[in-house]
């Protein structure tokens, strides 16, 4: 343990990395360490009742982009899958898991196209202001009101892309016509897992706007630490 903690927080050696601190006083543990060691200065705390905040969902969107959206969808489901791991079912393996990865797919390509921020509240826009029937996908009283439409909108400059005609198919045919129980339960399972994640000090933490940035310091910066304690 020596060993590693000589290594990684030697200033020559330019090593940065991400450390989760679960107990109570392990950042002031490691706030310890980088003292000792003269790079206190080198380290960033993010915590419930810090100043700085990071959006995780944007960082691995702009990380990976369209041609490896999948990383994104499986840290997605991975992640609204915590809680629920031990009560999954050969069900929902089969049918719902695989349904929810292309709701996903298909929010944050399409987030993506429109240069928008990957935010778990813009994934629930687009799912309650999808249209429910074909009609609805006509009405202009629905082009006016949707996020969803808004979206298309914005991704318009992007029609040549391969993934357009996908994302078209799906939200104004594919979903518009699915059995309306099913596209419920899917929706309401997605929204019910990410719902923790949008509220209180957990979603403030996971929010990244102007004012949250973490000031002077680059997300991609080499040879810096950054501790996380919730």
């Amino acid at each position: 343990m020596k060993r590693f903690l000589d290594f990684f927080i030697d200033r020559k050696a330019s090593q940065g990395g991400l450390v989760l601190c679960y107990k109570t006083d392990e950042a002031d543990l490691w706030r310890k360490y980088l003292t000792e060691t003269g790079r206190s200065e080198d380290a960033l705390f993010f915590s419930a009742d810090g100043d700085l905040r990071f959006n995780f969902l944007d960082y691995e969107a702009q990380t990976s982009g369209l041609d490896f959206i999948e990383n994104l969808v499986s840290l997605l489901v991975d992640i609204a899958s915590i809680k629920k791991r031990a009560q999954t079912s050969s069900n929902e393996q089969e049918f719902w898991l695989p349904q929810k990865e292309k709701l996903l797919r298909n929010a944050v390509s399409l987030l993506l196209l429109a240069r928008e921020p990957i935010r778990m509240r813009h994934l629930y826009e687009m799912i309650v202001t999808s249209p429910v029937n074909i009609d609805q996908t006509r009405s202009e009283e629905w082009h006016k009101s949707s996020y969803l439409f808004q979206l298309f909108a914005r991704a318009d400059r992007a029609r040549n892309h391969s993934e357009w005609p996908l994302l078209e198919n799906y939200w104004m045919y594919e979903r518009p016509t699915m059995d309306a129980r099913t596209r419920s339960n899917v929706d309401a399972d997605f929204t019910g897992m990410f719902d923790p994640l949008t509220r209180g000090k957990i979603g403030e933490l996971f929010r990244h706007d102007d004012e949250h940035n973490p000031r002077g310091h680059t997300q991609r910066e080499s040879g810096r630490h950054r501790y996380t304690s919730i």
